[in-house]
């Protein structure tokens, strides 16, 4: 086992850091949902916690990259493409004198909402094979989704633009490894008894138990005719389990500066600039 994960004794208590799991088919154990407890330790120890046991979801990296990260590049390409499209057909309406208002990004969804963009170009009076996709590619990119297909709906939109989608996988690797800023998530290299294609602990996604319904092995849910429950697999190492929390922390605890106190500091660095020219 690697050293960020910790067998736990099937008799212990729960735990910061403990991770459980539910098998959808507790016959197949095909599928699986996965979670991380937050209770403080001390809590846990003291019975504070009321029964209560607090987790966050945990998802397979394949998950997070169609489930979480696909469908926010979607919003990220509507809204370029959107705005080149105004652009284009706005230019277009003025040229051509046509009565209309100035279209933007609410109209341009709705008019896609109504007509095909083959329509749409037909009654601006042109023909333009390119201006045709990214209006089709638009309208697809904000077509509402399921969790399965957001990443092949991305890749579809950007394919008729004629943009690179194998910049997609630099991209996410490169979202997701280095994490900067303020995170919601956590990645990990494999859980116990995992497929070792790496997780994602979801800070945005708290859910809560009794903790009469988790139990501490599979073989204890098992015994009390439970195989579907939630049931301990294992345990974060400190290291682990602390950054985790400290990120956590951090998302819900940011306090930002008011925009004056921004420009504030802009200006006075300005003049910090301005005065060694002036030394000279």
């Amino acid at each position: 086992m690697p050293e960020y994960l910790e067998k736990v004794s099937e008799t212990a208590e729960l735990r910061q850091g403990d991770i459980i799991r539910r098998f959808h088919d507790p016959v197949s154990h095909k599928e699986a949902s996965w979670g991380f407890v937050i209770n403080a330790d001390c809590d846990l120890a003291n019975k504070k916690h009321q029964g209560h046991i607090s987790w966050l979801e945990t998802i397979s990296t394949k998950q997070y990259w169609m489930n979480y990260w696909a469908p926010l590049q979607l919003i990220k390409f509507s809204e370029k493409q959107g705005k080149q499209i105004c652009d284009q057909v706005n230019s277009i309406i003025k040229k051509n004198k046509i009565k209309t208002d100035k279209l933007n990004h609410e109209k341009l969804t709705k008019w896609t909402s109504r007509q095909e963009p083959e329509e749409i170009l037909a009654s601006l009076g042109v023909s333009n094979s390119k201006l045709l996709n990214s209006i089709e590619a638009f309208k697809k990119s904000i077509t509402q989704i399921t969790d399965e297909n957001a990443l092949d709906i991305l890749e579809s939109c950007q394919k008729l633009v004629g943009q690179d989608i194998s910049k997609n996988s630099t991209e996410f690797q490169k979202f997701i490894v280095k994490q900067e800023g303020f995170p919601d998530f956590f990645l990990v290299p494999n859980l116990p008894e995992g497929d070792a294609r790496g997780y994602v602990v979801l800070f945005r996604r708290i859910h809560g138990s009794e903790e009469s319904s988790i139990y501490r092995s599979l073989m204890e849910a098992r015994v009390n005719d439970e195989p579907g429950a939630f049931h301990r697999i294992g345990r974060f190492s400190d290291g682990v389990r602390f950054q985790i929390v400290q990120k956590l922390s951090f998302l819900f605890t940011r306090i930002g500066s008011s925009k004056e106190f921004e420009n504030d500091c802009e200006q006075v660095v300005e003049w910090t600039i301005e005065s060694k020219k002036e030394l000279s």
